[in-house]
């Protein structure tokens, strides 16, 4: 088992230290894991950036997580057609493959030729459901399906979010013909609603009952007032690269203090950056074979999070991702992709090793875990536009930092 040296650990609060005197990030914290135990966790800012009397960011504050939450498939079988649970929606006669797309900002909708969607393609993100379907404005917005406003429960939420997402074609849009290629979409959310017809559970309550309770976490869909009030701001990046609040620059997802009938498995739920990390040290011990209490996965399903699944021409959308806030990681990683998160499948000198699971949420919160090494990171802030240079910048260091002061405990 490995931990972070006395240096290593100087390091780190000099990186903080930095990017706080300097301004370079609102709100931001750091938490970083062994499979054992938390080795580090520290914060800086404050939750609203220009204002000292809002309070200082601390390892309890809160963030908004704008990225997908883990599924245990449970009764769902990777082959079961998506139709099975969304017939009005998912058969191929509802869904409709844009020829064009990122070539002309009016793709033509064609008819599926090939495959069904299935379960394995909404995990995979190669379902072919795309954030893509119409240039958006502005181009760092969220799409429709994630904030209109939800009023009459959660079944007619589902069925609005499923008609949103078809953004005004005849049917729900892809990217490619399920299974040709990686595009991240609204896959996630998908499957979440497919958990709710299968289990007669809201996802948030889903996601509490099998995911955050049995780790011992606090992560929630449905934050108590306690809680909201630790949530940091929401910021802008100017093009100029000064910071300002977000207010009413996009519209977001319903979330509290208003009623939210339809938790969506790509974004929405609130953490805590050190419940982060305990999640992903939960995963660390399950895939080392450790016995945990109430296990959240099968030993078949967390090897999976770490298997690349992807085809090298489908794993290209991938690595096209990825280039977008960490061109180091796409160019030279073989990064793939599994049923939960992007995988490398080569080492980075200096950094995490092949066979490692990362991603990052739209809000600049980004997140590795690497089961060789026995370590995970998670490290971000609360700023859009996504792949903020700054937030990127603050992870790469520490992962740097981290791995070059690894020691034997």
């Amino acid at each position: 088992m490995v931990k972070i040296s006395a240096a290593g650990k100087k390091a780190l609060d000099d990186l903080i230290t930095r990017f706080q005197s300097e301004r370079l990030l609102p709100g931001f914290g750091v938490a970083v894991t062994n499979i054992n135990e938390e080795l580090y966790a520290s914060a800086g800012g404050y939750r609203i950036h220009d204002d000292p009397t809002s309070g200082s960011v601390t390892p309890d504050s809160l963030y908004w997580l704008a990225a997908n939450i883990l599924f245990e498939r449970g009764t769902l079988k990777p082959s079961d057609l998506a139709s099975t649970y969304l017939p009005s929606h998912l058969s191929n006669s509802n869904l409709v493959v844009l020829d064009g797309l990122m070539k002309t900002s009016t793709p033509t909708p064609q008819p599926l030729q090939g495959a069904s969607i299935t379960i394995l393609h909404l995990l995979t993100h190669t379902s072919g459901s795309t954030y893509f379907a119409r240039p958006r404005e502005p181009s760092y917005g969220l799409g429709r399906g994630y904030t209109f406003e939800q009023t009459e429960g959660r079944e007619k939420a589902q069925e609005e979010f499923l008609e949103y997402i078809k953004e005004g074609y005849p049917g729900i849009p892809l990217a490619a013909e399920p299974g040709a290629g990686f595009a991240y979409g609204y896959s996630s959310d998908i499957l979440g609603i497919i958990i709710e017809r299968v289990t007669g559970q809201s996802l948030a309550d889903f996601c509490e009952e099998n995911i955050f309770k049995p780790v011992g976490i606090k992560t929630t869909f449905k934050p108590t007032p306690e809680l909201f009030s630790k949530l940091i701001e929401l910021h802008f990046r100017n093009e100029d690269g000064s910071i300002s609040r977000l207010e009413d620059r996009i519209p977001l997802i319903q979330r509290y203090p208003k009623e939210v009938h339809l938790a969506l498995g790509g974004m929405g739920a609130y953490s805590t950056l050190s419940d982060y990390a305990a999640l992903l040290r939960y995963l660390l011990k399950l895939e080392a074979g450790q016995s945990v209490p109430h296990p959240i996965l099968t030993q078949q399903s967390i090897k999976s999070l770490f298997l690349p699944l992807l085809t090298s021409s489908a794993s290209a959308g991938v690595a096209l991702a990825v280039l977008a806030w960490s061109p180091d990681i796409a160019k030279n990683s073989g990064v793939n992709w599994s049923t939960g998160f992007a995988v490398t499948t080569r080492d980075v000198p200096g950094k995490r090793r092949a066979g490692s699971g990362f991603w990052g949420g739209w809000a600049s919160i980004l997140y590795v875990i690497d089961p060789t090494t026995g370590i995970a990171i998670v490290a971000g802030s609360q700023i859009i536009p996504r792949f903020d240079k700054r937030a990127n910048e603050l992870f790469d260091k520490v992962e740097e930092v981290v791995y070059a002061n690894l020691e034997d405990d």
